[in-house]
């Protein structure tokens, strides 16, 4: 067995802790230190801390705990995305021990000394490299949006580290091909289209990132956004404006290099996947097409698929309903699995 020991988090402003890097390019400044609490609906903080580790490459990274006895659970995020964007594991009440980690470069983890280094083959070894920080030797994986695409490929090159698989919003492979799935186009148009437009901002990401700077962090932006049909209001509307804010922080250009570096994995059906996998899609996500989610998940031998109400951000917007799926399906899974 892995060490279960766990380094905390130094306290912001405790004697030895380093200041915080707000422009989300992963200096390293900001190592160890966490984040303010998001406060629960009825007031109590949640437990979250974070922690430094080292994936295979040598590149720092930062994971974080919720620190909740329970089934273990890895989250495999975003594009980019903070521990924010699903907030129901950051509930002690989850009942589930659910970890993860910050993407290369974004949220206080280093970007790679190989700028090229964010493929999917980077981020699965992130994976194994935070279920080893975390001291877990098989857990059940969820993953959102490009996060689906992470675990899936956790899961065929790692298959004694996986118990399931629960994914919400995301396709395994040819995201671009999916994406905009609710336009009626080709794959080939629509791969074509996202690819196009991803290397536009990123030639521009110096200006776009200037204008985005002046609109940081305001109620407006916030709500501008949850309203905006590709993202729609959550029941916990604090947590939601704590998700887009930190989202705002990252990096625009290194956001598109992650992006158009992991757009180059090829689609996959899940037919040699032999844990039970579960995949949910948002009714009106424009970025994911319900039906190839619907295909994958079904491709899958103990494949099953859940249609609900809700947009990519459906873990957002529904933290309770998405996350007593997930844990009616890691329940489901006999105990000397996970």
């Amino acid at each position: 067995m892995r060490s279960q020991v766990r380094v905390q988090s130094e306290a912001k402003g405790a004697p030895g802790a380093r200041p915080q890097d707000t422009t989300g390019r992963g200096t390293g400044n900001d190592v160890g230190v966490p984040h303010d609490p998001i406060p629960h609906p009825d007031g109590v903080p949640e437990s979250l801390t974070f922690h430094d580790l080292t994936s295979a490459d040598g590149t720092r990274l930062v994971w974080w705990d919720n620190e909740v006895e329970g089934p273990p659970v890895l989250h495999c995020p975003g594009i980019g995305t903070p521990v924010y964007s699903w907030p129901g594991l950051l509930r002690p009440e989850c009942g589930l021990h659910a970890f993860g980690w910050h993407h290369r470069g974004v949220h206080g983890s280093d970007r790679p000394a190989d700028p090229s280094a964010v493929t999917t083959a980077d981020f699965v070894d992130d994976a194994i490299a935070t279920l080893d920080a975390a001291g877990v030797e098989r857990a059940v994986l969820a993953g959102w949006s490009i996060g689906v695409n992470t675990m899936v490929e956790v899961a065929r090159r790692h298959p004694d580290r996986v118990a399931g698989l629960f994914g919400v919003a995301g396709v395994p492979g040819d995201t671009f091909g999916s994406v905009l799935g609710a336009v009626p186009a080709p794959r080939w148009l629509r791969r074509v289209t996202a690819t196009t437009i991803m290397k536009g901002i990123r030639a521009t990401a110096s200006t776009l990132g200037t204008l985005s700077e002046r609109g940081r962090r305001t109620p407006t932006a916030a709500t501008v956004i949850s309203h905006s049909g590709v993202m729609l209001p959550s029941e916990d509307l604090a947590g939601q404006r704590r998700a887009i804010f930190d989202f705002l922080d990252v990096d625009l250009d290194w956001y598109m290099t992650m992006g158009l570096e992991l757009g180059k994995h090829p689609a996959s059906d899940l037919r040699d996947i032999e844990v039970p996998v579960h995949l949910i899609a948002g009714r009106w996500d424009v970025l994911s097409n319900t039906d190839d989610i619907r295909a994958a998940a079904l491709s899958a031998p103990q494949g099953t698929f859940e249609l609900l109400s809700g947009s990519h951000f459906i873990a957002m917007e529904q933290p309770e309903a998405i996350t007593r799926r997930l844990r009616d399906f890691v329940d489901s899974i006999p105990r000397s699995l996970t």
